[in-house]
C-alpha cells in the first residue's frame, strides 16, 4: 500500500466546523480493497474502498483538535503508520521575499511543538525560521526562478537570514484559538503577480500558482485561510501597477474556487517602506499599490489588510526579523477577526480626512483619522517620508506640496 497524500508524519490536519478532523487521503493498494485506519484506543474505521485499478480516496474522521495521535492504515496485507498527528488550523504562506522571509536570524522565535510548518521539501516538522527552505525545494519552479539546481552550492549551512511572519503567525494564533497549528510554506521571492497567475496551475509543479495548489492537495485540500505579502516586484512597471488591483482580485477569486471555500478568509500585508534612492516614479507606484491593497480589502468580503510602513528594515525594502514577528501578530489579529474568534479588534482602517490651512502662517494641514487602533499611531521620522498627496480628479497625479505636510493619526 501507497499513501499518495493526505497524511504525514508530525502533520497538522484541518479541523472543520465540528472541531474534528475530516481529512481526506488518497493512494494505491489491491483492486477492490477495503482501507481502514486503526485509531487511537483500538477502533477501527473504514476509510475507502480501491476501485479497480487500486486507487482510493476517502476520509479519516472524528480526531478531536489537539493531538498528538497515532494512526495506522491498513489494507489487510499491508501497514502504514503514521505519529505525532495533530488537528487544528492550516494556513497557506504565499507571495514573495518578505512572506518567505529574509529578517535577520537574531530575530527569530524559540519554536514550540504544536506550531508546525510544511516546508518545501514535502515534510512536516516543528515550525522555525527559515520556513521556506529553498535549497530542498521539491517544486521544480523555485530552481527555476532561482536559477537553476546549483543555485545554493555556496550558501553558508547555517542561514544569516530567513525570518519571516509565518512563525509569529502561528505561535500567535496558537494562543488565540487554542488548537494547534500549520504553515504550508508557499512563497518565493522577487515574484510578480504574473509568475502567480492561477492559469498557470496546469503546469503544476512548474508554476508558483500550480507548486501551492499541489501543496494544498498533499495535504488533504482543507485550509483554514491565507496569509500574502507580494507587491514590491510590481512597482518597476506602470502596466503592473495599473492591473495591480484587478490581477490580486481574480488570484484570491481563484484560491477561494480552487481551495473550495467561497469564504476563504485572506489577510494580505500592505507595502511597507522603502529606503531606495529616492525616485518621483517609483515613489508614485509604491504609494499607489498601498492604496489598492488598501480598497481591495475593503471591497472584498473575508479580506483584511495589515500595515507594515512603520516596521524597521534590514535593508531598502525587507523588514527585519523583529519587525516579522510584529507583523506576523498584526496578521493574526487580523485573521482572527475574519474568522470572528473573541472580541478581536478590527484591523486599522482610515476614517475622516480633513485638510486645514493656517492663513496666518501659510500652513497647511492634513489630519487623518485612523479607526480601530490601540493607544497612539507614532511615526519613527519627523515627517512621514512615504506619504503622499494625489491631484483630485487626476490619475493617481502626485501634487507636490507648497509647504509641509504633517499627518496626525488620531485613535
Amino acid at each position: 500500500m501507497k499513501i499518495t497524500s493526505g497524511i504525514f508524519e508530525h502533520m497538522v490536519m484541518q479541523r472543520n466546523a465540528d472541531n474534528v478532523c475530516e481529512q481526506k487521503i488518497c493512494g494505491e493498494t489491491r483492486p477492490d480493497c477495503e482501507v481502514a485506519a486503526i485509531l487511537p484506543g483500538g477502533g477501527k474505521q473504514l476509510i475507502a474502498r480501491s476501485d479497480d485499478n487500486g486507487f482510493f480516496c476517502g476520509f479519516l474522521k472524528g480526531l478531536k483538535a489537539g493531538g498528538p495521535y497515532r494512526i495506522t492504515l491498513t489494507d489487510g496485507v499491508s501497514d502504514a503508520v503514521f505519529t505525532d498527528l495533530l488537528v487544528g488550523d492550516v494556513w497557506i504562506l504565499a507571495g514573495q521575499s518578505n512572506m518567505q522571509g529574509v529578517g535577520k536570524m537574531s530575530g527569530a522565535l524559540p519554536p514550540r511543538k504544536d506550531v508546525r510548518a510544511f516546508y518545501l521539501d514535502d515534510r512536516w516538522d516543528v515550525a522555525r525560521d527559515p520556513l521556506h527552505n529553498m535549497n530542498k525545494a521539491k517544486a521544480e519552479i523555485h530552481w527555476t526562478l532561482n536559477g537553476g539546481h546549483h543555485a545554493f552550492d555556496n550558501s553558508p549551512e547555517i542561514p544569516l537570514k530567513g525570518v519571516g511572519p509565518g512563525v509569529a503567525f502561528g505561535q500567535a494564533m496558537a494562543e488565540k484559538m487554542s488548537v494547534p497549528q500549520g504553515l504550508i510554506a508557499s512563497a518565493h521571492g522577487g515574484t510578480t503577480l504574473k509568475l502567480w497567475n492561477p492559469e498557470l496551475k496546469d503546469k503544476g509543479e512548474n508554476s508558483l500558482y500550480g507548486a501551492m495548489y499541489r501543496r494544498f492537495i498533499l495535504n488533504g485540500e482543507r485550509i483554514a485561510g491565507v496569509l500574502w505579502y507580494q507587491g514590491c516586484t510590481d512597482t518597476s512597471k506602470a502596466e503592473t501597477v495599473e492591473e495591480y488591483s484587478k490581477n490580486t482580485a481574480e488570484l484570491f477569486s481563484a484560491m477561494r474556487r480552487d481551495f473550495n471555500d467561497a469564504e476563504l478568509p485572506i489577510v494580505l500585508a500592505q507595502l511597507g517602506r522603502t529606503t531606495c534612492e529616492y525616485d518621483f516614479v517609483l515613489e508614485n507606484h509604491w504609494s499607489r499599490i498601498r492604496e489598492e491593497q488598501r480598497l481591495l480589502a475593503e471591497r472584498t468580503a473575508h479580506c483584511a489588510v495589515v500595515p507594515t510602513i512603520d516596521l524597521e528594515c534590514d535593508d531598502s525594502i525587507h523588514l527585519s526579523g523583529r519587525a516579522q514577528c510584529i507583523l506576523g501578530r498584526r496578521m493574526a489579529d487580523a485573521m482572527a477577526f475574519l474568522k470572528e474568534f473573541s472580541n478581536e479588534r478590527a484591523p486599522l482602517k482610515i476614517g475622516k480626512i480633513e485638510y486645514e490651512h493656517d492663513p496666518v502662517l501659510h500652513e497647511h494641514r492634513t489630519v487623518i483619522h485612523i479607526e480601530n487602533t490601540v493607544g497612539d499611531l507614532h511615526s519613527s521620522h519627523a515627517l512621514p517620508l512615504t506619504f503622499s498627496l494625489h491631484k483630485a480628479g487626476s490619475n493617481n497625479e502626485l501634487a507636490p506640496p507648497r509647504s509641509a505636510v504633517n499627518l496626525t493619526a488620531l485613535k
